[in-house]
This record gives structure tokens, sequence and C-alpha cells, in this order.
């Protein structure tokens, strides 16, 4: 009878020191399977003692590269929390720091991916990916939006830190893009105005190069509007006439060309049409959700934005006649007659 306990008790013992081997074998596999076979995440910490040593301050100090828009508000929020990072936000924040400005992607034909973000925020996003895809940093097939991985991001640093990494050259005429040293807070005007230069008439070009007027990719600390001064923290382009200059702080085209729209009706005298201001009355609020609240503060900004959407995007010309006939005609006029509107003496 004790031989059969002890033999029984045997029995057990190797059954129960089996079950914990094999729980101790489960629990080591699914740790080297997290390890190897799932990515850690970076965390933000790590993404901001990176930034922090690239702009030579500390990390608690970053917000103050929020004043001039080379973070935003939302990535300091990001790199405060101690949490993962993905790759776009990643690629938007760490190339500049590196001295990789990104080209507007819809530049580039041949991208495999969507190169015109639906909400304009996305845009310089979407930018960065195409620089890290164009570069060798990326791949095509990684998702953006899908956290980065510890190794990946070493990797990253590691390529960046070479020093060997550069963008390709950009072929277009436009002579406000040479002869400047780039850096992580112009180079957003630099592809706002790269991506919308050849939207811009010829004429209107070749009228604001002969003028003298000059392009700044930085905004004054305040701006002047109608309604009085703003931080340029609230403004994403300003145009100065007195001085002669369109001040561009953004990676979407469509400022380039709102500036360039209150230029061309400065010089052709419809800053104070009473004409214009009356299309402002009777059209204007038929647009007021196609364009934009910009775009009914006063007819100086509707006829910017309406000349803005206009060559931004021309599959929408019809829907702007329609709801607009008299503005439209007028801004067909501009495109077409544009030498023929000009005063005999600057304005």
């Amino acid at each position: 009878m004790l031989r059969r306990l002890l033999k029984t008790l045997r029995c057990l013992l190797i059954i129960v020191t089996g079950c914990a081997l094999g729980f101790i074998a489960f629990v080591s596999g699914i740790a080297v399977y997290a390890e190897f076979i799932i990515p850690t995440p970076v965390k933000s910490t790590i993404v901001a003692e990176k930034l922090a040593e690239c702009f030579h301050t500390e990390t608690f100090q970053l917000d103050n590269l929020v004043g001039p828009k080379i973070l935003t508000p939302g990535e300091i929020d990001i790199l405060q929390t101690d949490s993962s990072i993905s790759r776009q936000v990643i690629w938007r924040i760490v190339l500049p720091a590196y001295g990789i400005y990104p080209y507007p992607a819809e530049i580039y034909s041949d991208l495999p991916f969507s190169a015109t973000a639906d909400d304009p925020a996305e845009q310089p996003y979407v930018d960065a990916r195409a620089a890290a895809v164009i570069c060798g940093l990326a791949s095509s097939t990684q998702n953006p939006a899908a956290a980065m991985s510890e190794q990946e991001f070493d990797v990253l640093i590691q390529k960046l830190d070479s020093g060997t990494i550069s963008l390709p050259e950009y072929n277009i005429d436009c002579p406000y893009l040479q002869g400047h040293t780039w850096n992580a807070e112009t180079y957003r005007g630099r592809n706002a105005l790269l991506s919308a230069w050849e939207d811009i008439p010829v004429a209107w070009r070749t009228d604001f190069i002969a003028e003298d007027w000059q392009i700044d990719f930085t905004l004054p600390s305040e701006i002047e509007t109608e309604q009085g001064l703003v931080s340029r923290d609230r403004a994403a382009g300003s145009i100065h006439y007195a001085g002669h200059i369109i001040h561009l702080d953004t990676s979407n085209p469509k400022t380039t060309l709102h500036e360039f729209g209150h230029y061309v009706t400065y010089r052709v005298g419809w800053l104070y049409d009473p004409e214009l201001e009356a299309e402002f009355q009777t059209e204007g609020p038929a647009l007021a959700e196609l364009l934009g609240k910009h775009s009914q503060e006063s007819p100086r900004e509707y006829i910017a934005e309406f000349i803005a959407h206009w060559l931004a995007y021309p599959d929408e010309q019809v829907q702007l006649a329609e709801l607009a006939p008299n503005t439209a005609t007028r801004v067909e006029r501009l495109i077409s007659d544009y030498n023929s509107l000009l005063p005999t003496e600057a304005p």
C-alpha cells in the first residue's frame, strides 16, 4: 500500500515538474517572441532626448520651439508623454532637425502613395514621409501611422548621424528658392512656394519678379491685418504691401496662392474696388462653406481665397462659377488679361 502511494506521489511530482517546466518554457518562448517578433515601440521620451540634442537644448525646453513653428503644440504634447510615437510624427520632427527638409510630396509623381492629405494640417506629415522614402530612410510599404520600433529608430538615427543623406535636386524655375541655407523653421515656407509656384499664372510671376518683390520664409512677430495686429502663431502667411514682400510659414501651397491673390489684386488696384465689395456682399455668403470662414472677413480676403481655390482646385472652377459668376468672371479676366489690367504707374 505504501509502495503504491509513493509511486503515485512520484508520478504526480513528475507531472507537476513537467507542467512547471513546460510553463517556464512557454513563458520564455512568449518573451522571445515579444522581443524578436513583436518590436518594442520607441518611447516619445527617447525621441525628445534626441531632438533636444539636435537643437542643443533640454527636453523640458522643447516647447520653446513652438513659437518659431519648428514643433507644433500637438507634437509637444506627444513628446511630453512616455508613450509610443508614430513613424509619420518622427519623420516630421526628426528629419528637419538633421538638416533634411522635405520637398512637397506632390512634386514626385511616381510616389506609391497619395501626395495630398485630405486635411491641410496633415500635409507636412505626407511630405516628411515622401522625404523619408526618397532618401532611403523608410519603405513606402510601412504604415506611417503605426508606432516606430526602438530598432527602427536606432537605424534611422544611425543613418542620419552618418551625414551622407541628401534629398534629390528639384528642377523648377523659381529664383526665390535659390541661395538659401534652409533650416527647420524656414523649410515649411520653402515647401509652400515650391509646390505652388507653377500653379501661379506666368504673367503674375513675371510681374512679381520684375517689381522686385521678395519672399521671406518666416513671419514677423506681429502681423498687421484688417482686424488689427495678430501674433505670428495665428498666421501661416502675410503680405506687406509697402515693403514689397510676402511672408510664408507653412507647408500648405494654398497659402502661397492666397498671398499671390493679395498681390495681384493690389497690383491691378482692386483693394478698394466698390464692385468687388458688392460681389463680396452678394456672392460671398454662398461660398462660406467651400472657401472657409477666412473668406468672409473682408472683400480682400474673399477674393484672395477665391483665387487660391480657383488655382489649387481647377476641377471645382465650374462650381465656383455657378455660385459666384461675377467673381469667377473677374478672376478669369485677372488670369487671361492681367497685363492689360496693370496701371501705367505703380499703385
